[in-house]
């Protein structure tokens, strides 16, 4: 899970004391060399991500469960182990997807506030206000979900870290383009200085450009989106229906080991195509 808040303890009478100590995340550890280690980094990174505020075996477990209560359904209305392994693989798939539509989503909207704080930021310090100070004018006027996030990092460079390393902390929890490029910004001005208000200024017309861009290129795939989400329900959905209103109709299909190499066959090849669709129409933030 990322970390947004200290945590703070009260020491019998005295002032709230500030504990620094932070469990180590995905953002902390190098990327993986096997395919298992580099799967278990997605999903820690998709949990941390979403916004949830849920440790990645909690998420693990809530995946486990729903696959076995799917496929205790299954067994008590079908009594047949195919169906109960597919309905299990279903809904658990399904919990996944659900996890990276909430990530998609929390990272849009992360992209959509972005030019506001940035804009909040060159306002502060036109004002007069240094570089801590409009971090910390964010944190306290901006919402979910940029501000948590920055007013960790107001937090972290009140303890005495470095900008540089705070920023760097930022951009792993938030792996955005622009999220890079401002905290390049902010780090290159502490160590040499520079006119940051104007920086900051050009930084958020770029940023709308590139939203402006995203959001064409969201229009222009919007019927290929569509109709690969067609595609994707249809297949389940008719195999669903015949399995449960056809029964002796579909059970020759899977007793003949021929048929369940074609059903296996099948469902490979809608996986290829859906993940083929969503790679061309993806649009990156």
């Amino acid at each position: 899970m990322v970390i947004r808040d200290l945590f703070f303890t009260s020491p019998a009478g005295g002032r709230p004391a500030i504990n620094v100590r932070r469990a180590q995340t995905v953002v902390d550890h190098s990327p993986a060399a096997t395919v298992l280690g580099r799967f278990d980094q997605w999903f820690n990174r998709m949990i941390a991500e979403c916004g949830l505020g849920v440790t990645p075996m909690t998420a693990l477990l809530l995946v486990m469960f729903s696959g076995l209560l799917a496929a205790g359904a299954t067994l008590v209305v079908t009594n047949n182990p195919l169906a109960m392994a597919a309905a299990a693989a279903f809904l658990m798939c399904l919990t996944l997807v659900w996890f990276q539509v909430r990530r998609t989503r929390r990272m849009s909207e992360i992209q959509q506030q972005l030019p506001d704080v940035i804009d909040l930021m060159a306002r502060a310090v036109h004002a007069g206000e240094n570089l801590e100070q409009a971090i910390a004018l964010v944190s306290e006027e901006m919402s979910e979900p940029l501000g948590p996030e920055f007013r960790w990092c107001s937090q972290q460079l009140a303890l005495g870290r470095t900008v540089s390393a705070t920023m760097q902390s930022l951009t792993g929890r938030i792996q955005l383009i622009d999220m890079r490029l401002l905290a390049t910004i902010l780090a290159v001005h502490r160590k040499s200085g520079g006119n940051l208000a104007m920086t900051l200024e050009r930084l958020s017309g770029v940023s709308r450009d590139r939203l402006s861009y995203m959001g064409q290129m969201r229009a222009t795939t919007g019927s290929a989106l569509i109709s690969a989400r067609m595609i994707a329900a249809a297949g389940p959905m008719l195999f669903m229906f015949l399995y449960f209103t056809q029964t002796d109709y579909m059970q020759p299909f899977f007793d003949d080991p021929f048929g369940r190499i074609l059903f296996a066959t099948g469902v490979i090849l809608e996986i290829v195509g859906l993940a083929w669709i969503a790679g061309l129409t993806k649009v990156n933030y």
